[in-house]
């Protein structure tokens, strides 16, 4: 298995994975984030995308953001 940085090209695949997977869902009303959301954490640098491969299949994924910005934002207007 081999882990490595996430891509813009693994976004197919990636996507597919997080949308497959019931413990993704972000909400009642959504099954999964949306593709430009999913996008830019891919391409952000404040996040860390890891992939994992069997051979040349991705296998699963792992994502952090560092920052939460619908978190922050709450918090602001506290």
């Amino acid at each position: 298995m081999i882990i490595r940085t996430a891509t813009l090209d693994d976004f197919e695949e990636l996507y597919r994975l997080g949308s497959q997977t019931k413990e993704f869902r972000v909400s009642a009303n959504e099954s999964f984030m949306d593709e430009d959301e999913f996008k830019l954490r891919i391409t952000s640098g404040e996040n860390v995308f890891l992939v994992a491969e069997m051979g040349s299949k991705i296998v699963g994924f792992v994502l952090f953001g560092f920052n939460d910005k619908d978190r922050l934002l709450k918090n602001r207007y506290r």
